[in-house]
């Protein structure tokens, strides 16, 4: 998991004014083939309530195991790389 913090601002301009707000961003990698996604979305919405939440497939990635997952239809992997990304204050994406 890695974490970032960011200033946040909305059309340009700070979210409050004269100050601006800081989240962090959270990114969770996985892989299809380990069943964990709906469960982690699950409970980051239901559980942790966090601010918002955004789902990236990989087309082609590689981990550890050094095999090689793609989508291409010839080598078609039902095990692709996925990353979840989750913001929040700093204070709440740290609990979770």
């Amino acid at each position: 998991m890695k974490a970032t913090r960011l200033l946040v601002f909305v059309n340009g301009a700070r979210c409050a004014p004269y100050r601006a707000q800081s989240i962090t961003v959270v990114r969770i990698y996985l892989r299809e083939g380990e069943h964990l996604l709906t469960k982690i979305m699950d409970f980051l919405h239901n559980e942790e309530k966090v601010s918002g939440v955004t789902v990236l497939q990989g087309i082609m990635g590689f981990g550890p195991d050094d095999e090689i997952r793609t989508s291409r239809l010839l080598d078609l992997s039902l095990d692709l790389p996925l990353i979840i990304e989750f913001y929040d204050l700093p204070e709440r994406a740290e609990r979770a």
